[in-house]
């Protein structure tokens, strides 16, 4: 519950640019406003972190702000696979799939680690590289039908932040995600190693290895391993990551001020 709101004028501002900094000047938003101060604002960034690398280095100065949120970004419906609990064996023959595009020096080594490592697999058994060049303006059915056919997704966050629309449609193929390991801010801190997703550490081969030999090649026994975790990955995402929370987010965040 919350207290009756009074008539005081509240502004949420919600950024959701690809980078950690401001990209507004803050100062001048209020000193040419009449009614509204800091005091009366919410801020809400999704790129919360400066990563460097690939790697998270830092939090950038303006988060120890009063009022200063992250938001990590919302899952798309349109994503989420309603047979995530299907056979594995009828439905999901592709047992590990990397769909990264080759864009930095982080998201080009995972791609191709994961290509090397899988390499004494069949090649019909797996998938390296981009689906096509749709953007999310649009759902791609082809990607959608790619993500929800696999057992294995590995992804990685981009390299100078964190947070992506990747992680969360893998999570909603209920297909076991790997994912780099991060602060945390991109997904509220939800995301437990092991538990419903598992984590690697970037630039660290045998970390990576280590997933691809328990859960890919270890037959049925690391199949049946990586299916509960999974559906505790794609169950936690529908639940938390809907655009419905972070509209909520806000409200709430907006109310307490």
């Amino acid at each position: 519950p919350h207290s009756p709101p009074n008539n005081v004028p509240r502004l949420a501002i919600i950024d959701f640019t690809d980078s950690p900094t401001i990209p507004i000047n803050l100062s001048n938003l209020f000193k040419y406003s009449n009614q509204f101060t800091e005091n009366d604002m919410t801020f809400f960034k999704r790129s919360y972190v400066h990563r460097t690398s690939g790697v998270t280095s830092s939090l950038p100065p303006h988060t120890s702000l009063p009022n200063h949120h992250s938001l990590p970004l919302a899952l798309l419906p349109s994503y989420i696979n309603p047979g995530y609990k299907t056979d594995w064996d009828q439905s999901r023959p592709f047992y590990v799939t990397c769909t990264l595009r080759p864009s930095s020096a982080s998201r080009t080594w995972v791609l191709s680690k994961v290509s090397e490592l899988t390499g004494d697999m069949a090649s019909s058994k797996t998938f390296m590289g981009q689906v096509n060049d749709v953007t999310r303006t649009e759902v791609s059915t082809t990607y959608f039908k790619l993500l929800a056919q696999s057992r294995i997704i590995v992804t990685a966050n981009p390299p100078s932040w964190e947070g992506d629309h990747r992680l969360f449609e893998a999570l909603a193929s209920g297909a076991l995600v790997a994912v780099d390991r991060s602060s945390g801010y991109a997904f509220r801190h939800g995301l437990v190693d092991g538990y419903n997703c598992v984590m690697y550490d970037l630039w660290n081969e045998e970390s990576l290895n280590d997933i691809i030999v328990k859960y890919a090649k270890s037959g049925e026994a690391g199949f049946l391993s990586a299916k509960v975790i999974a559906e505790r990955g794609f169950e936690w995402a529908v639940r938390e990551m809907g655009a419905e929370k972070r509209m909520e987010e806000v409200v709430i965040e907006t109310l307490k001020l």
